[in-house]
């Protein structure tokens, strides 16, 4: 595929709520907006396949919008520190 210039920005938005003082504080994604600049002779088809290929990879978006398992371990002082479920 012939690229000349490819541009990409991304902006995520996110929100917190709540009071730490009352331990109801919450925080997470809002939403990702990209924004993509090609220069490139390839057709607008081949292009978007490009695009679509580039977010079926992407990492970041896809823990944006998929579950994913998350495990948290922590130590104090050097000692095992078992955290609430």
């Amino acid at each position: 595929m012939n690229v000349g210039r490819i541009r990409v920005e991304q902006v995520t938005r996110f929100y917190m709520t709540g009071s730490a003082l009352k331990g109801t504080m919450q925080g997470g994604a809002k939403g990702l907006e990209t924004r993509i600049e090609v220069e490139s002779d390839e057709t607008p088809e081949r292009i978007r396949h490009l695009i679509r290929m580039g977010e079926q990879t992407c990492f970041t978006l896809g823990a944006l919008t998929e579950p994913v398992p998350v495990h948290t371990t922590a130590t104090l002082n050097g000692e095992n520190l078992e955290l609430e479920e």
